[in-house]
């Protein structure tokens, strides 16, 4: 298995989340390799009952390859107050918006909570590098009670895949060195072609070397 991490790089379709520290580009306050807390975060103040506002960002290009088992989108949160404010997770593909369950979030204290997507929710189907590249991911704040505030700090996703092949296991001698041969070619009128494996026959058996 490997695993890729994408960051907000620009503003998503949305950006409702009513206050950000300090007053710049939303994306801006959630996009750091390491939690910085306070430092730079996202906050909802309490309203009557539970109001949510969210906010969309776009992420980095993808840079992986291979077969993708699933996102990830893991948010850093605090309760400001210690009422039971709520949040949610979303992603965006296809103009179709999926959120996770309203959740209370209770610490006052900064923690981490994620939601999975094994399957892209607009097409029901494996998530492919394309859909990765147009994904945004966001997350909505409810504060509640009198003075309640919900604070968050930062988001990512992190990209769970089997890596695609990048060569064969074969080797040549050089010299008194065996050297790894990252892909094996012939030529085939005119043009060189990859060759996926190789066999050799012994005692009448096809044998696979490669």
């Amino acid at each position: 298995m490997a695993e890729e991490i994408l960051r907000p790089n620009a503003t998503g379709d949305e950006e409702n989340i009513r206050n950000a520290s300090p007053d710049v580009d939303h994306y801006l306050n959630v996009d750091e390799e390491v939690s910085d807390e306070y430092t730079t975060n996202l906050n909802e103040n309490a309203l009557p009952g539970y109001t949510f506002y969210r906010d969309l960002y776009n992420l980095d290009a993808t840079s992986g390859s291979g077969t993708i088992n699933k996102i990830t989108v893991s948010v850093v949160l605090l309760n400001g107050t210690g009422f039971d404010s709520k949040y949610t997770i979303a992603v965006k593909t296809g103009g179709v918006v999926d959120e996770s369950a309203q959740t209370v979030y209770a610490p006052a204290t900064w923690g981490t909570r994620s939601q999975e997507w094994a399957e892209n929710p607009d097409t029901e189907t494996a998530w492919t590098w394309d859909d990765l590249d147009s994904l945004q991911a966001g997350v909505s704040l409810a504060a509640y009670g009198m003075g309640g505030q919900m604070v968050v700090t930062q988001l990512y996703v992190v990209v769970d895949y089997t890596a695609a092949a990048t060569g064969t296991n074969f080797q040549v001698q050089i010299g008194e060195a065996w050297k790894a041969v990252p892909a094996m070619q012939i030529q085939i009128g005119g043009a060189w072609k990859a060759v996926e494996g190789a066999q050799i026959n012994i005692g009448d058996t096809w044998k696979t070397i490669f």
